[in-house]
């Protein structure tokens, strides 16, 4: 009974294995594939996994090297503007310094000299050397003795400005012995002294001349005022007095006030029915007025007066002014005082 058991069960057990082999070796073929399925499955499984390893390795070392960059970008950036300040630092000073003009001074000259405003005249700058000096000399009259100023100018490229003023003086010529200006000269020092306004010493000038000089008629000369001059002031010197006619008073005027220093115009009647006559216009400083010595049988002194006062005296019905205004500065308005 128990050998049959046994018998039996054995029996159904190779039975099974039977089956299992049976359904192995029909089925070999495809286990083998799911198998080799399987193996591929877990091979590109595990390239994914090793790619996506790979892409975090990297990523984190992108993320270090990033990090480095920019570190090394905010340090560059730092250097760019140490040397920047220090570029600005070390940048040149602005130019705030104006060339320095040289050789300036006062000068005198005697009338007819040519003046030479630049001679010993020099500018020098700090950056830009030796520059150019320009002269302003407008307010000079080289025709006319008397002290004026004149204006040196020099720019340096920065734009920095330096002047310098000096004062330029035009006299007359020294006189020649036994010259008109040489005797002009002379009366003058004898009838003016330094303790004399110049008002005082043109009212000298014309009592001289009024007073030592009387009215005849006729002229030494009549035609050259300089040589009438001469004559009159050599009878004047030798005598302390002479005669002679308006040229003659006119002429010993302007002498003896270009002796003064004074600027005078010489001014002849026009159309007069009474003739010929001539006066000066003086300036010393104060503007023009009229000046006139001749002895007139009016009594009229015509002592540095105004055209308003020698109108006056032409509209009284004498006719020793008579001329054309617009051809002669105007005079002030208000008389002459001293």
């Amino acid at each position: 009974m128990g050998n049959r058991k046994g018998v039996h069960v054995k029996s159904r057990r190779e039975v099974n294995i039977k089956k299992i082999k049976k359904y192995i070796s029909k089925h070999m073929y495809t286990i083998i594939c799911a198998g080799a399925l399987l193996l591929v499955v877990m091979i590109v499984v595990g390239v994914i996994l090793a790619i996506n390893f790979n892409k975090s390795v990297a990523a984190s070392s992108d993320g270090g090297n990033n990090g480095n960059v920019n570190s090394q970008s905010e340090e560059q950036s730092k250097k760019d503007e140490e040397k920047k300040t220090d570029e600005e630092t070390t940048e040149e000073p602005k130019d705030v310094t104006a060339p320095v003009i040289s050789g300036v001074e006062d000068k005198t000259f005697v009338l007819g000299d040519k003046i030479s405003y630049l001679s010993g005249i020099s500018a020098v700058d700090d950056v830009d050397g030796e520059v150019e000096v320009e002269v302003d000399k407008s307010e000079v009259d080289v025709n006319t003795p008397g002290t004026y100023t004149v204006t040196y100018r020099a720019v340096d490229a920065a734009g920095n400005e330096a002047t310098a003023q000096a004062q330029i003086t035009i006299e007359n010529p020294a006189p020649v012995e036994g010259s008109y200006q040489a005797l002009a000269q002379e009366i003058l020092a004898g009838i003016t002294d330094d303790t004399m306004s110049t008002g005082q010493k043109l009212r000298a000038i014309f009592d001289y001349a009024h007073n030592k000089i009387g009215y005849t008629g006729i002229c030494y000369d009549g035609s050259d005022w300089e040589n009438e001059a001469l004559l009159a002031l050599t009878e004047l010197k030798r005598s302390d007095y002479t005669g002679g006619d308006c040229f003659t008073y006119t002429s010993v005027d302007r002498a003896l006030l270009e002796a003064l220093g004074a600027k005078v115009m010489w001014i002849e009647n026009e159309n007069s029915p009474t003739g010929d006559h001539a006066w000066l216009l003086v300036d010393v400083g104060t503007g023009w007025y009229h000046f006139d010595s001749t002895r007139m049988r009016s009594g009229f002194a015509c002592f540095m007066k105004t055209d308003q006062e020698i109108q006056d005296y032409l509209d009284q019905g004498n006719y020793n002014y008579v001329r054309d205004v617009s051809k002669y500065p105007a005079t002030p308005t208000t008389p002459y005082t001293y």
